[in-house]
């Protein structure tokens, strides 16, 4: 089992705005809990659980789930991440599950099952729905973000409470419950004293189908049928995509399939929290909001024409930024760079606005005062750098320095992006952001000459910390929040000396294996998480690899450029179009942070850069 492509674990299914996080699951269950400001994911920080609504499906006289790795999954209609879910339960009938979510914000929802015998002989099924309202990480099964393999037993939805159903009112966290079937169902009820916890409370059918009889089962909190419900999903799917059109099929056939199912997920990643704009969500059932790679998934929009909707990610961002221009996260770690990597991508989005919302130029101002002037505010002392941003925390992992590789870069990133706004937009401030870009880049380009050792001839490692020796081998994520990040600042390219020597550095120690960059050299051990069996086979994809992708396109290396995007494709998503975080080569189970809101965008834009430059 090795270099197998990641599975599906998850696919959303809520529409954009909402205020709800509605998954189907290839062990054929669904749940739906509430998204907001006011609903963190659970941690340490935050050990308060979110309650989620849930439904599963079972089957057989002892309520077993089925095989979840057996589960197909399709897309019926590239235009809408509407799925559907095929397996085969054990007596041997098809089954076809799909789900029809309202266009709403307080979505309702229907859950179509249908049993088909395909078969020469009848065939009897038992079905089980078993349905739960409590502890969301109870019912899917996985921790929070998903740093295992998915293997979610049945038994955890014994762990929570089953409700009395009544015959005839039933209910899903007080929701009304509907059901309907045909003839060729029967409810039973099977003796409570002789089942497992986890099967209490259950609806349970039995099934009999003569060969080529099929019978559907619905279920779910709507009132209306299951056809209108899907066709109004479908109706308002087609419509919010629509702007995308003329981009996504410029593409080849195939990459519109990838486009249009990432467009529908990162809308789906924009919820409302209650305040100006829509939240840019990372993904998987984070609430959490990571401005560094916000500006990642907004900008997968703007290039396929889904302006509005960026703009509303950005309004969001806006509404976390303070009077001193700094933009801050949420549920997450404050980066240093988050207020450099905002400036980079409201810029960028209000160059190409047709329509651009003034409170986004004015919030950009504030966004580069606050770098100007903590920059000037830093003073040459041990472990501190002049005219290098403040010593702070850079990334999830935790410490405090002055990290200008990653934040510093970030911050001359965002002012490089604003300059080219301001040459268009803001022409008397054009100079003053000009000479900053200039003096910035000359203090990174003394910390590159006082950085760099070289391991062996050609083979180069740089510190990443002002005050910090290199480390060899590199603490994680060197390769993502290390040298890659230059190449964004304008003071190296993919042929000068030293991005040589760090790609030669990968080669060696084979940190990098063909279009795959950032090798991860740590162990989640370190981070708190009792074992890891991916160690040394985990790789942090599209973060770095989007980088150096621009970068082979502007030297001209389509060889790189193309082995690139050709392995983001085959790694860093399943089949049915789900990137995560990280991929391991050695466990297609293990697929953090599945859908991927960053990890869309960077894919979304490699595609279009893609096929501007004929690869």
């Amino acid at each position: 089992m090795s270099w197998e492509r990641s599975r599906s674990t998850k696919i959303y299914q809520q529409p954009p705005a909402s205020h709800r996080l509605i998954t189907v699951w290839p062990d054929l269950k669904v749940t739906d809990a509430p998204v907001g400001e006011d609903h963190p994911t659970p941690t340490g920080e935050h050990p308060q659980p979110i309650m989620a609504d849930g439904l599963a499906l079972a089957f057989g006289p002892d309520c077993l789930r089925l095989p979840w790795r057996d589960t197909q999954i399709s897309f019926p209609e590239d235009r809408a991440p509407v799925a559907e879910l095929e397996a085969w339960t054990p007596a041997g009938l098809d089954l076809a599950a799909r789900l029809a979510v309202e266009p709403v914000a307080e979505p309702d929802w229907t859950w179509s099952i249908v049993l088909s015998n395909t078969s020469s002989l009848p065939v009897e099924e038992r079905v089980w729905i078993l349905v739960r309202s409590g502890d969301e990480r109870l019912l899917m099964g996985v921790a929070w973000d998903g740093y295992c393999s998915y293997e979610p037993p049945l038994e955890h939805w014994g762990m929570v409470p089953a409700e009395e159903l009544r015959e005839g009112e039933e209910s899903l966290g007080g929701r009304r419950l509907h059901l309907d079937v045909d003839d060729t169902v029967r409810r039973v009820h099977p003796d409570p004293r002789l089942l497992p916890t986890h099967a209490r409370g259950a609806i349970v059918y039995d099934v009999r189908l003569t060969p080529g009889e099929s019978t559907r089962i619905t279920v779910g909190t709507a009132a209306a049928d299951a056809e209108s419900v899907a066709e109004r999903q479908m109706s308002a799917w087609r419509d919010a995509l629509a702007p995308a059109s003329d981009a996504v099929l410029a593409l080849e056939s195939a990459d519109q399939k990838i486009a249009w199912q990432l467009l529908a997920q990162n809308l789906q990643m924009l919820a409302d929290y209650g305040r100006e704009g829509l939240a840019p969500r990372q993904g998987g059932i984070s609430r959490g909001i990571w401005p560094v790679e916000a500006i990642e998934m907004l900008r997968g929009l703007d290039v396929f024409g889904l302006g509005e909707w960026a703009a509303e990610g950005y309004r969001h961002l806006v509404s976390r930024q303070n009077e001193a221009g700094e933009v801050f996260a949420l549920h997450a770690p404050q980066w240093a760079g988050n207020t450099g990597a905002f400036l980079a991508g409201v810029s960028i989005h209000l160059r190409s606005a047709s329509d651009a919302d003034p409170r986004l130029a004015a919030a950009a101002l504030r966004a580069f005062e606050f770098i100007r002037d903590g920059r000037a505010s830093v003073a040459d002392e041990p472990g501190q750098r002049a005219g290098l941003f403040r010593s702070a925390q850079s990334t999830d992992w935790a410490g405090s320095a002055q990290n200008w590789m990653f934040t510093d870069a970030l911050n001359v990133y965002g002012l490089r992006e604003y300059a080219r706004y301001c040459a268009t937009h803001d022409v008397q401030r054009q100079g003053e952001v000009e000479d900053l870009v200039g003096e910035y880049q000359d203090v990174l380009r003394k910390m590159l000459d006082e950085s760099v050792t070289w391991t062996a001839p050609g083979e180069a490692l740089l510190s990443e910390s002002v005050g910090m020796p290199p480390i060899d081998p590199p603490i994680s994520p060197y390769g993502v929040t290390g040298p890659v990040t230059l190449l964004r600042t304008g003071i190296v390219d993919l042929h000068s000396l030293e991005i040589e020597g760090v790609l030669e550095y990968f080669r060696t120690r084979q940190l990098s294996r063909g279009g795959l960059l950032a090798r991860m050299t740590d162990s989640l051990i370190i981070q708190g998480v009792p074992s890891d069996p991916w160690a040394g086979h985990t790789w942090y994809t599209t973060f770095a690899e989007a980088i150096w992708f621009d970068a082979a396109l502007d030297s001209g290396d389509l060889d790189f450029a193309r082995a690139i995007r050709d392995d983001l494709l085959r790694y860093a998503m399943s089949p049915e179009y789900q990137v995560a975080e990280r991929y391991a080569d050695n466990d297609p189970d293990f697929a953090p942070w599945q859908p991927n809101a960053s990890g869309n965008g960077r894919i979304l834009r490699l595609l279009a850069e893609s096929h501007d430059a004929g690869l």
